[in-house]
């Protein structure tokens, strides 16, 4: 499929805003779901990955896709591969995220670009998020985007490579398909690969609910 990226360029500097506000509700939620994983500080402050769960997209049903994600041509572009994933994220944690905040997340359509992988063609779309609450910023996001092609199979992952930096912190989670619902359900995510099991490996081909 050839991808007419001249016209999807035009969406690169697109900028989205949004505010929301930490409840109680939902950091009981959130620690909920992940337990020790997502637990507080003694000082009060959130554990990291919570403003995942902040200001979500809010689309109507009969606003969304086949894939459960709003469909596209709003503030993301309208790439012409139906297949789409959050590849990555690159973040910079500058201060925590309390009870109370107001957070505010400012959106940036960064770069998209056009590349040959194993099963076809791909589009990768960047965004940055600055993300803030009422005394400044709090954390910087660039969250990288994948589309593919319907009809490839999903790649088998590669096995992780050795890493020649020790990690000064370690955590293994033991992840089943409660778990993946919930967590969806925290962060308004209606895309079917984490929670509809026939949809993702009968439809896009996954070796099963993608975590």
């Amino acid at each position: 499929m050839s991808l007419d990226t001249s016209t999807l360029q035009e969406w690169v500097g697109r900028t989205h805003e949004v505010e929301d506000v930490v409840t109680p509700r939902l950091l009981a939620s959130f620690g909920a779901t992940l337990g020790d994983h997502a637990a507080q500080t003694a000082e009060g402050a959130a554990a990291p990955g919570l403003h995942w769960c902040l200001a979500p997209d809010i689309a109507a049903m009969r606003e969304l896709g086949p894939d459960g994600h709003p469909a596209k041509g709003g503030f993301l572009p309208p790439v012409p591969l139906p297949r789409r994933m959050w590849a990555a994220s690159d973040m910079r944690f500058m201060a925590p995220i309390r009870s109370g905040d107001r957070i505010r997340r400012r959106s940036t359509l960064a770069a998209i670009e056009e590349k040959q992988g194993r099963t076809g063609p791909l589009t990768f779309v960047t965004v940055r998020h600055d993300i803030a609450n009422d005394s400044g910023p709090v954390i910087e996001e660039d969250q990288i985007i994948v589309y593919r092609g319907a009809e490839a199979a999903a790649a088998s992952p590669a096995p992780p490579a050795n890493s020649p930096l020790a990690a000064s912190h370690e955590r293994t989670i033991d992840i089943d398909p409660v778990l993946l619902f919930r967590y969806s359900a925290l962060t308004f995510n209606g895309h079917r690969i984490h929670y509809d099991a026939p949809y993702a490996t009968g439809v896009e081909h996954y070796p099963g609910l993608v975590i």
